[in-house]
């Protein structure tokens, strides 16, 4: 398997350097076997097809494909998994992905090993463009839950050796672990990174410099990428999702984030049509390697900008400019102390009974969570969520949580998981 693994790493890294024209035809072969296959085998996207009077054999062309209808988290929450899986899928073989409910709608993704392992595949590309080698160690600071074993063979080898540390550890405490570990590529977070960077210019400690940083998992702001390359140096941001894996990334040159096309299809859309190059509208992604769990036409919820420039590097890869993120805040608390998005969104996220949630900090010493129920919710549900907020701000502020029928969206339209009514000095 390792060689086969390293063979569809090569062709992987030979495809981005193909004109346009040649990765399209990549990618809408792969698109049309895709969707014959959602259409024979996946009850919800064979009733969607029908609903518009669409096959798969009359989608030809990224224009036809259009006429299927955006799909949404909400969508798929509301359906039984046996109408959204490939029929005669082996779930119990699976791996489990649990999105982070950074839209405070929490969705199980269902992933074969065979689809993973692509996923990695891609992840690797990006690494190794970069410069990444395979003696190099990295660090990764995240959620625990996505952690990889570290007894693989080939790590012991010194391949790919990898340190995990949890995003929930306070920064001080990743600093230790790092110095401890001496890591050549970190790996992390984006608001985890700029924490990390403060935390080591207070401290004012030494610490030996990586030759590789990258950002993810959350947009990467001005101020964070001056702060984390005023202490690590050149920060390389990649962007994605629980849901699709990595979706774009940039390369050294900075000049925007390669979108991995032969990978999945991305579509930026402007009131339910193709937005122009340099015009912000939402992201719409399919991916082109999930088969027991197909995500077509997949409403990320994030806003993005395409690109009609191609970069210097010289690969046939498309640009996006920009990503805008959900909007998140971080939580700041009477002791100095802050709180990542992340670690609110997930321990909330991890709690059955709720459909979606708002966190809200309207002083220093008081945070109220907003629910709405879902099915499973009880009283023991109410109390989870105090519980493990409390253990989280330890007992630093007042977490009061209420049950609700709905919740606002921001001006924008946009929908904020985590606000903060404090003043804000990092942002």
């Amino acid at each position: 398997m390792i060689d086969g693994a390293f063979l569809e790493l090569a062709r992987l890294r030979r495809n981005q350097w193909l004109d346009t024209v040649q990765l399209e035809r990549i990618q809408f072969g792969k698109l049309k076997k895709l969707l014959r296959h959602a259409y024979e085998n996946v009850p919800y996207y064979h009733r969607l097809f029908d609903s518009v009077g669409v096959k798969p054999d009359d989608v030809e062309s990224l224009d036809d494909f259009q006429r299927i209808p955006i799909t949404t988290k909400d969508q798929l929450q509301s359906l039984p998994i046996d109408q959204i899986v490939a029929q005669g899928a082996h779930l119990e073989r699976c791996l489990e992905r649990r999105t982070s409910g950074s839209t405070g709608m929490p969705l199980t993704i269902y992933v074969t090993p065979e689809e993973k392992l692509f996923q990695t595949l891609i992840s690797l590309r990006i690494l190794r463009e970069n410069d990444l080698r395979f003696s190099d160690r990295l660090a990764y600071i995240g959620d625990p839950r996505h952690f990889v074993s570290q007894n693989r063979w080939f790590q012991r080898l010194g391949i790919l050796r990898r340190i995990n540390i949890s995003v929930f550890e306070d920064p001080e405490e990743q600093v230790r672990v790092l110095q401890k570990s001496k890591p050549n590529v970190l790996y992390g977070y984006a608001s985890s990174l700029t924490l990390l960077a403060e935390a080591l210019k207070a401290a004012q400690v030494a610490f030996p410099l990586p030759k590789l940083v990258f950002s993810t998992a959350e947009p990467l702001t001005s101020r964070g990428r001056y702060l984390i390359e005023s202490v690590f140096g050149q920060v390389r941001d990649v962007y994605g999702t629980v849901e699709f894996g990595d979706i774009a990334w940039e390369c050294a040159r900075h000049e925007g984030y390669h979108i991995n096309m032969d990978y999945l299809v991305v579509e930026v859309l402007r009131e339910g049509r193709r937005a122009e190059p340099g015009q912000a509208g939402e992201l719409v992604c399919t991916s082109l390697h999930s088969y027991v769990m197909p995500l077509i036409r997949y409403r990320v919820g994030d806003m993005c900008t395409m690109s009609a420039a191609r970069c210097s590097c010289g690969r046939g890869l498309p640009l996006m400019e920009l990503v805008e993120g959900r909007l998140v805040d971080l939580i700041r608390l009477p002791s100095g102390r802050s709180i990542l998005p992340s670690v609110l969104i997930v321990t909330i996220g991890e709690i059955p009974g709720i459909r979606q949630f708002q966190i809200v900090q309207e002083t220093l010493t008081s945070i109220v969570i907003r629910i709405i129920p879902d099915a499973g919710f009880s009283r023991t549900t109410l109390a989870q969520v105090e519980a493990r907020c409390n253990s989280i701000v330890a007992q630093e502020v007042q977490i009061t949580v209420e049950v609700v029928d709905s919740l606002p969206l921001e001006p924008s339209g946009k929908f904020s998981v985590v606000k903060s009514k404090v003043q804000q000095d990092t942002q």
